[in-house]
């Protein structure tokens, strides 16, 4: 019976200590970047939203997806937002903005492993 191996299995990976460096010290960056302050604040505000009290102007028993003149509403609203009422539909919609903040940041940080490795490989010789 022949063997499967994966392809991981089968290269072989050539010393090379000047990468090695740099992949050490993207790690190192891009961990620093995700503990930044910029996420930290976001995911304090996440915490605030979802457990503050919201102002008796949004209803607790009206939903935005249900009435009759917000027919152009309910054709572009977000799916997970039908049926909420309207607090819980502005809680949903600011968590959901936040979230979208977050994950651009972390996106962008993701990025910075690779600019890291073109500066290390600038900087090396040969």
């Amino acid at each position: 019976m022949v063997e499967k191996r994966k392809l991981s299995e089968i290269l072989v990976r050539l010393e090379n200590p000047a990468y090695d460096a740099a992949e050490a010290r993207s790690a190192e960056i891009v961990e620093r970047a995700q503990l930044n302050e910029a996420i930290k604040v976001i995911e304090e505000l996440e915490g605030v939203v979802a457990h503050m009290a919201i102002a008796k102007r949004f209803s607790r028993t009206l939903k935005p997806s249900e009435n009759p003149n917000n027919a152009n509403l309910r054709r572009r609203m977000n799916p997970s937002l039908r049926g909420l009422t309207e607090d819980e539909h502005k809680r949903r919609t600011l968590l959901m903005a936040l979230g979208n903040i977050k994950k651009n940041i972390i996106n962008e940080i993701s990025s910075l492993h690779q600019i890291v490795m073109d500066i290390e490989a600038t900087k090396t010789e040969g």
